[in-house]
């Protein structure tokens, strides 16, 4: 169970780093006062994502934690989150 919890919270850190990051740059761009920027879509890929997979990452720790169950459930969640950032960044970056 340690190493699930170890893990997961370094996904977890990682996933709250893009939160952060993404909430940065739409308060740039909210500041320059672009008219039609940011819109719906910028603010749900850049910022609600992230926070959406952070409380994921985090309720399912909280349960398997709490039960001191389901040790895989927490790597499989975690592995997902994972394997999800890499397309992710793909497209947060701009692609190629």
């Amino acid at each position: 169970m340690r190493l699930a919890n170890i893990l997961t919270g370094l996904a977890g850190l990682l996933w709250f780093g893009l939160f952060l990051l993404g909430w940065d740059l739409i308060k740039g761009v909210v500041a320059r006062g672009v008219l039609g920027y940011p819109n719906a879509g910028q603010i749900e890929f850049y910022v609600v994502w992230p926070a959406l997979v952070v409380m994921a990452l985090t309720t399912s720790a909280w349960v398997c934690n709490g039960t001191r169950r389901w040790p895989r459930l927490l790597l499989a969640s975690t592995g997902v989150s994972l394997a999800a950032l890499l397309p992710f960044m793909f497209f947060y970056t701009g692609g190629v």
